[in-house]
């Protein structure tokens, strides 16, 4: 089901097609995306193929497929990614852990019930450099939940908004973008697979001030 929903955005070429020349100006503003692998709601793994370059960022968009993660740098009129890669599903289980790990301490603290006991994860895959930000988006391993995790290298808090693309939707949704306290990460999270989600308006706060509150936000 989820693989013809999906026929949009993959390509009937095979696997082995050689990768073509970067068309992008400058190059960096691109990045090949081979394809991934989307598990459903069952839990069963579908390969999407993809086989083209694109851009990062579109109309101020910050666009990201799953298991990619970027350094971003927000010193320009629009986003700039200065680094990118592919998640190892090694790396992806830590950053999922340093993800249960952070919910469970905002669990705790608000007198509800823990996920799961797991270690803090501490990798520089995962952690922004001063002055910029570092995203992970991944899937949970063998599940559909999706994860965001932003790291906030800044002393300002971050705000922005989210859209996410859906199996068996037609258009983008808005999604919930908790804001970001000045040198912390935060995660976000969804019980279903998404195959891209689209970042706008990434706004650093005032210096000094804290994170605004939003409903459902903790």
């Amino acid at each position: 089901m989820i693989g013809s929903i999906l026929a949009a955005v993959t390509a009937t070429a095979p696997a082995t097609a050689p990768v073509p020349p970067n068309p992008c100006q400058p190059a960096e503003s691109c990045r090949y995306v081979e394809g991934f692998s989307l598990h459903d709601n069952q839990g069963n793994p579908h390969p999407l193929r993809i086989g083209q370059w694109l851009t990062f960022v579109v109309d101020g968009r910050l666009s990201l497929f799953p298991g990619e993660v970027v350094t971003v740098d927000l010193s320009k009129a629009t986003p700039v990614v200065t680094d990118h890669s592919v998640i190892s599903d090694a790396d992806r289980e830590k950053a999922l852990e340093s993800v249960v790990t952070q919910q469970n301490a905002q669990s705790a603290a608000a007198g509800q019930e823990m996920l799961r006991s797991a270690p803090v994860a501490k990798s520089p895959l995962f952690d922004a450099p001063p002055g910029s930000l570092r995203i992970a988006f991944v899937q949970a391993a063998g599940r559909a939940d999706m994860i965001l995790r932003i790291s906030n290298g800044f002393d300002r808090a971050l705000i922005y908004k989210a859209t996410i693309l859906v199996p068996g939707r037609t258009s983008a949704t808005l999604t919930t973008a908790c804001p970001l306290r000045p040198s912390r990460p935060g995660v976000e999270g969804w019980p279903m697979p998404i195959y891209r989600i689209d970042l706008s308006d990434l706004t650093l706060g005032q210096p000094g001030a804290s994170a605004p509150a939003l409903q459902n936000c903790k």
